[in-house]
């Protein structure tokens, strides 16, 4: 099971960086995120850094599950935490 560790939070930013730890497939994680003010609503931006660089696919793809199922502000049964 991957462990994911807070590398820090900057609440006036609204930003959020992390780093996987003890994952399987994945040698090298680490990621951030923001929340921007855009217009009535906001805007995500997600950055992540991984090795090997065949896992970007896949993380790539549970990223965007990630956001599209909490698009509406709620956890959705496609969206719960995943081993």
């Amino acid at each position: 099971m991957a462990r994911v560790v807070i590398v820090g939070i900057d609440e006036t930013r609204r930003r959020l960086a992390y780093s996987v730890v003890r994952s399987e497939g994945l040698s090298h994680y680490n990621a951030s995120f923001q929340v921007f003010a855009e217009g009535a609503g906001s805007r995500l931006v997600w950055i992540a850094g991984l090795l090997p660089d065949a896992a970007a696919v896949n993380v790539a793809a549970g990223m965007e599950d990630t956001v599209l199922s909490r698009r509406n502000g709620r956890w959705t049964r496609s969206s719960q935490p995943r081993d």
